[in-house]
């Protein structure tokens, strides 16, 4: 995990270095708290923007928690409201809870005119299925972080206007659904990302994530779509700002 302001500082300026020059910092997972610091990150540097949400991992109910997060949305550094959707995987907190957190977002996201960041892991359909009950590609951009999921839902989502977002698993050796899913999304419905601290893309895998180690993942893209890596990059880059208003 990233650790004190001296350590973020210093993986921002290796990230610029290395030609990154915006981040989107995920202000959920962490609690509260998380979604606090992304928003005071984003305060800092003009070059970082947050998000806001309720990992279904710790999904809720509790008004009072509720409140607070929905508090924060009014904060004009926000550009996202995620990662939020349905987490199946050895989750403690119950289906029902994490439907009716994940549903209260949508509508929030639609309220606020933001884009959505999903987080989706076994659910087998059913994040999209919500999705489409709530009209949410209709209404807002929709990003899956993190797709680790099949070419043929692949096709749903982008069929239905929403975005892919490839991490550096598919760097590794089998991850071949990934790889597969890379090949094939359209280039207009592409994005890449670290998930950093976690997911590593080869030759660092093993090593602490970090923003300038995205270049690895576009690379290991763009050569098995049989591409430049700077056409690549103008579709992802491009695609990015789209979603979150992310001015050149």
């Amino acid at each position: 995990m990233y650790g004190s302001e001296a350590d973020i500082e210093a993986v921002l300026e290796r990230a610029r270095r290395a030609d990154v020059d915006h981040f989107v910092t995920i202000g959920s997972g962490s609690g509260l708290e998380g979604s606090k610091r992304a928003i005071q990150l984003s305060i800092k540097h003009r070059d970082v923007s947050a998000t806001v949400g309720i990992h279904p991992l710790e999904a809720t109910t509790e008004r009072g928690v509720i409140e607070q997060y929905r508090s924060l949305l009014d904060s004009h550094h926000i550009v996202a409201l995620g990662e939020m959707g349905l987490d199946y995987f050895r989750n403690p907190i119950a289906p029902e809870i994490q439907r009716a957190c994940f549903t209260l977002q949508i509508h929030w996201a639609q309220e606020l005119q933001r884009p959505i960041i999903i987080h989706d892991r076994e659910s087998k359909g059913e994040v999209f299925s919500i999705l489409c009950t709530h009209r949410a590609f209709e209404t807002n951009y929709v990003l899956y972080h993190c797709f680790t999921n099949s070419v043929q839902h692949m096709y749903e989502i982008v069929n239905k206007g929403g975005f892919i977002s490839i991490p550096g698993i598919v760097t590794f050796k089998n991850a071949h659904s990934m790889k597969e899913v890379a090949r094939k999304v359209p280039l207009e419905r592409l994005l890449i990302e670290t998930d950093s601290p976690f997911l590593t893309p080869k030759p660092h895998r093993g090593k602490r994530n970090e923003p300038c180690y995205l270049k690895h993942t576009a690379q290991y893209i763009a050569d098995i779509r049989g591409i430049g890596i700077h056409d690549l990059t103008r579709h992802t880059d491009r695609n990015t700002r789209l979603i979150f208003g992310i001015k050149s």
